[in-house]
């Protein structure tokens, strides 16, 4: 045993002798750590693997010239810190607000490029590198090509970096790790999976980590990712110590923060992170004039309160996890609009959202196209450990695989439930009317209409179901193409599953006689999730809680909540109605039924400013949901009563 040890000790010692470079100062352990102070010391850290150990720490103890690096190693320059095999680097490396400037690698043909190649449960800290030069291929970044279980704070980048997949200017790939307090300046060139501060996150925590989208360049282009601010936004937090006060950007009204316009929502891009804020949109909105805008990171809730973003434009084949949020996590959706949008990006590409995890969507609805590469939805691209309820999309699709045209794929225990998909869905592989993969989870009571058009694993409403539940859907084998419901079953459970034409979908028993809850019936219940008019959806069944822009020619009934006071509701069969305006205007207010049919006017002419009162007496109309509708020219609202005799 002890010639095994000698042995050990004579090898590590022989390694440490053959490294290149020159041994630091120190001993490598917390209390007297490795003091990089030199270039020399910094080559020989990359060259001594021995030392990458996850006992050891690193101290830079001075600012380094790396400018020499561009002659080293035939013009490759710099040799990254750990490699993807092991020995991975490991340990503890504190800049100690010191910098590592000009540093200088060219490697196109290597992957995991960066001052670290890859890290494995590494932590670097409070470490500058400026004026860096990186090219390699994939999994490329100013600090870390690629890092694992790692955590880095306080870091700072400013350089170019270009590479071929997972590129950004502070890491290339980052997995299930912590970014925390850094920033970085400069440009990012790759094919696809970029980003500016993170190529691609995968469960990774960023925050209070940015960068100034106006000044900053993906591919040439000033394009937001993960971290993007504003100008202004950005100079604020650069001269507030890293911090800003929400409450000097958005008005509170004790539960939310509101979004009134569309300066308001650009500022998610910073507060979006911080699940402690959650917001209410009182206002339409049209981005029509905000090309690419998103917002990549969302964790509080966000109430669309029944209003319309429109105009949705994001042009972005390089860029990953995109939506109107791209990366959402812990919060609720709900009430919202997504219309004409027109998204492009690259794997986790949807309308509402790019990867939706451990979060609740409900009453929500999208329209407009999508295209993707990887992972495409016509509402969400990736729906993980999160439920779907009474939404819609009517969204043209296109992607190459895991293709949907309400969502990519469905996955850890995810739930979909009571929705519909009208679009059509284009891909190569699992590619489904409603949801491209649903693995390990579960869709109940959904229906889709549009054309699929798959190479392998294609299916009217499912490509691949994997272990995973699909029960009571409809699929339009008419419109669709698809004579099955699933591409490919693997030991999934199938149950109830009905094909069907136009004429049959347009029939509320298909969908009753399957244990679907519609309004006007009460043998599945009385939630009333469904419902069903001619006039309304081209006939096919709608979500009863969402009100339609338009349900039929002149009976208009706008899609927002009316915050009218009527008491009492329900009622039989009077109820009070007070409503206020702010200035005096012609105005109309209508009783709508759920077929869209006004069933009687109170109001149609000039009314003076202030509060009003109006009685409808009811006495003549059979019990059930109706709408007043109301109309300022300058507001129209909805609000829904009922009626119970």
């Amino acid at each position: 045993m002890k010639k095994l040890i000698i042995f050990f000790i004579t090898l590590v010692l022989f390694s440490l002798l053959l490294a290149d470079g020159t041994p630091p100062d120190g001993e490598g352990t917390e209390t007297d750590p490795y003091q990089i102070a030199t270039l020399d010391n910094l080559l020989w850290l990359t060259t001594t693997a021995t030392v990458w150990t996850s006992t050891t720490y690193f101290l830079q103890t001075e600012d380094i010239d790396a400018s020499d690096t561009q002659n080293w190693n035939d013009g490759a320059g710099f040799i990254p810190i750990g490699e993807f095999s092991t020995p991975f680097f490991q340990s503890t490396y504190i800049g100690d607000d010191h910098v590592i400037d000009s540093l200088y690698i060219n490697r196109p043909n290597t992957d995991y490029v960066g001052v670290f190649g890859y890290v494995y449960g590494a932590t670097i800290e409070a470490l500058s590198v400026t004026n860096i030069t990186i090219s390699g291929r994939n999994d490329v970044g100013g600090i870390v090509g690629n890092c694992y279980y790692a955590a880095i704070s306080e870091c700072y980048v400013n350089g170019d970096i270009s590479g071929g997949d997972e590129v950004g200017v502070l890491v290339g790939w980052s997995y299930y790790s912590t970014i925390t307090g850094s920033y970085a300046e400069g440009s990012v060139t790759g094919n696809q999976k970029i980003g500016f501060l993170v190529g691609i996150n995968t469960k990774t925590t960023i925050n209070n980590s940015y960068y100034n989208y106006e000044t900053a360049l993906i591919n040439d282009q000033h394009l937001f990712s993960i971290g993007a601010l504003t100008n202004d936004l950005y100079n604020d937090w650069m001269n507030n110590n890293m911090i800003l006060d929400i409450s000097d950007y958005l008005t509170f009204d004790g539960d939310y923060y509101l979004i009134s316009n569309e300066d308001d929502l650009e500022k998610l891009l910073f507060f979006g992170q911080y699940p402690e804020y959650n917001y209410l949109l009182t206002a339409d909105l049209d981005l029509a004039t905000y090309p690419d805008f998103f917002i990549p990171y969302l964790a509080g809730d966000f109430n669309g309160s029944y209003h319309i973003i429109d105009g949705l434009d994001v042009n972005t084949p390089a860029i990953s996890t995109i939506g109107l949020f791209g990366y959402v996590t812990g919060v609720s959706i709900s009430a919202l609009g997504i219309t004409n949008a027109n998204v492009s990006g690259s794997n986790y590409t949807g309308s509402v959202a790019g990867w939706f995890y451990n979060s609740t969507l409900n009453e929500c609805y999208a329209s407009g196209n999508v295209t993707g590469s990887y992972f495409v939805g016509g509402f969400v691209a990736r729906n993980d450990f999160s439920t779907i309820s009474e939404c819609y999309a009517t969204s043209s699709v296109t992607g190459s695989d895991f293709v949907g045209s309400l969502v990519g794929v469905n996955i850890g225990d995810g739930l979909i439930i009571n929705c519909y998909a009208r679009g059509d869905a284009t891909g190569e592989f699992e590619v489904g009317g409603l949801v491209g993969n649903n693995h390990q989870s579960t869709i109940s009571k959904c229906y889709a209409t549009g054309v699929v058009d798959g190479r392998t694993n294609h299916g009217g409403l499912l490509g691949y179901n994997y272990h995973a539940d699909i029960n009571y859907c409809v699929w339009n084998a008419e419109t669709s193409g698809e004579n099955y419901s699933v591409g490919e079953n693997f030991y999934g459970i199938v149950l109830g599953l009905v094909s069907a034409n136009t004429a049959e979908m347009q029939m509320m028993s298909t969908f009753t006689d399957i244990g679907w809850d519609f309004a006007n019936e009460s043998i599945n219940g009385d939630e009333d999730f469904w419902n069903i008019a001619a006039e309304t959806n081209d006939g096919f069944p709608y979500i009863d809680d969402i009100e339609l822009n338009v349900i039929n020619d002149e009976n208009v009934i706008e899609n927002v909540k009316l915050k009218i006071e009527n008491y009492p509701n329900p009622f039989n069969p009077v109820t009070n109605i007070c409503f206020e305006i702010a200035k005096s205007n012609d105005v109309q207010v209508n009783i709508y039924n759920l077929r869209g049919q006004k069933v009687k006017t109170l109001v149609d002419g000039y009314l003076e400013a202030g509060k009003h009162f109006i009685i409808w007496d009811a006495e003549n109309q059979s019990s059930g949901i109706y709408f007043i509708y109301f109309d300022s020219g300058t507001l129209s609202d909805v609000k829904k009563i009922t009626l119970l005799k």
